[in-house]
Order: structure tokens, then C-alpha cells, then sequence
């Protein structure tokens, strides 16, 4: 992953590495990786969730969180459903 400076300016290339899109972007490193390493967390989730049957606790704490909670309120935040709502999706 690259990071960059506060304030950098960075091309349209440069943003397709952080999942952003644009002709420039000024960078807010703090926002743009804590974008990005949710929305990755998210990705794993979704697989985790769609072919396993590991308990979602199980996965928050796979995951790194500390509270199934926060990983909960984090999911349903960025998909506008809840883990298991998304799980039950695929049954």
C-alpha cells in the first residue's frame, strides 16, 4: 500500500491505488487508509460470510476487532445490512 504526504497532490493513477477516482486528488492520508483498509475488511467479510459457517464474532475476531459489535455496526455502515442479513442473502 502507498502512502502519502498530507496535502499531496496525486494523479489519477495514483488515486486508482486507494480506490479513489478523479483528476486530482488531495490526499487526506488518515481518511483515504482508514477507507481503505474498512472497505478491504469488508471484502473479506463478504467472503468469509458467503462461504463459511463461521459465527460472526468468529470472523469480527479473525478480523482484528475487539468487539463483535464494532465489527457489526462497521459492516452494516458500509453495506446497509447486517452480517447476517448479508449471510442469509446467500441461503
Amino acid at each position: 500500500m502507498t502512502f502519502f504526504s498530507p496535502g499531496q497532490v496525486i494523479s489519477t493513477d495514483a488515486a486508482d491505488q486507494v480506490a479513489m477516482n478523479g483528476w486530482w486528488l488531495i490526499v487526506h492520508p488518515d481518511f483515504i487508509q482508514q477507507q481503505y483498509i474498512q472497505n478491504k475488511l469488508i471484502d473479506t467479510a463478504k467472503e468469509v460470510l458467503s462461504t463459511t459457517s463461521l459465527s460472526v464474532s468468529e470472523i469480527a475476531y479473525q478480523l482484528g476487532f475487539e468487539y463483535p459489535q464494532s465489527f457489526s455496526k462497521l459492516f452494516k455502515n458500509k453495506t446497509n445490512v447486517s452480517p447476517l442479513e448479508f449471510r442469509q442473502s446467500f441461503n
